[in-house]
């Protein structure tokens, strides 16, 4: 436990640096060692690494949504309601399905980031980023919705700014 904790505490601080990749790799490394601990401590950690990992995903260029979406998944198996982490997979499925040309899919992944906002302001109405982030995928999925036609062209600029905001954000 001590080894995972301190390789944690490296991958906090690369984070920090803002040096995405190797944070991830510490997470990783940590998971590995954790991987035989099974303890209600060890699965807060596990839970935390997933999610701190799934945070350097999506600040890395382009986003990994699907590691996003794999990490935050397996933390929130681990730590069922995580605030930070059922944030972390609405902000990927909001990525992803600013960038699906199939509409149908688009407005469906769209539809799990409202799903997770939506869960996560149950728990804590007061929070703006979360909030902030359900109208901008709101107004999306609306866009979808009404130009299944040719709503791709449009949605791309909410893509790069999507992204841009997403890697300015800090969380920790």
């Amino acid at each position: 436990m001590e080894r995972a904790l301190g390789l944690k505490e490296e991958g906090n601080k690369l984070f920090r640096g803002k040096n995405w990749s190797k944070a991830a790799g510490k997470y990783t490394e940590a998971l590995d060692v954790s991987i035989h601990l099974g303890d209600a401590k060890a699965k807060v950690l596990k839970g935390t690494l997933h999610s701190n990992r799934a945070e350097c995903f999506l600040r890395m260029d382009p986003i990994a949504c699907d590691k996003v979406i794999d990490d935050t998944d397996k933390a929130l198996a681990l730590m069922p309601g995580h605030i930070k982490t059922l944030q972390r997979r609405a902000k990927a499925y909001h990525a992803q399905g600013l960038s699906i040309k199939n509409p149908e899919k688009a407005m469906s992944t769209l539809a799990k980031a409202i799903k997770d906002l939506t869960s996560l302001l149950k728990k804590e109405p007061k929070h703006l980023p979360a909030r902030q982030l359900l109208e901008k995928v709101r107004v999306a999925a609306k866009f979808v919705e009404n130009n299944p036609e040719n709503y791709q062209f449009y949605l791309n600029r909410l893509v790069k700014a999507a992204n841009s905001s997403l890697k300015k954000e800090v969380d920790y």
